[in-house]
């Protein structure tokens, strides 16, 4: 029995388009997780490679929906300790009476 990867990641660039003497070709990152009764697969962009006149430069794409996701996520930690923190201050306070 051979065993399988769980979990990748790769680069991946997509089809190159010309515009005079500029080179545009799209860049994301493909990331895979298996398991034997599921599949998970998640595929974003990561840049754009511009080429032009023997200089190639990455144009990074920001994906704002995953900043936000991570935001919320952080401030609902955030919001968690605090309750966490307060409910246990009142629970020493209420101990000591």
């Amino acid at each position: 029995m051979s065993k399988k990867q769980v979990c990748s990641s790769k680069m991946i660039a997509g089809p190159s388009l010309v515009i005079e003497n500029i080179k545009i070709t799209p860049q994301s990152k493909l990331i895979r997780a298996e398991r034997p009764s599921c599949q998970i697969i998640w595929h974003h962009p990561t840049g754009v490679l511009v080429e032009e006149e023997n200089q190639t430069k990455v144009v990074p794409i920001w994906d704002v929906t995953r900043l936000l996701q991570v935001g919320l996520l952080t401030l609902s930690l955030i919001f968690q300790l605090l309750g966490m923190i307060t409910q246990r201050k009142k629970s020493h306070e209420t101990s000591k009476q």
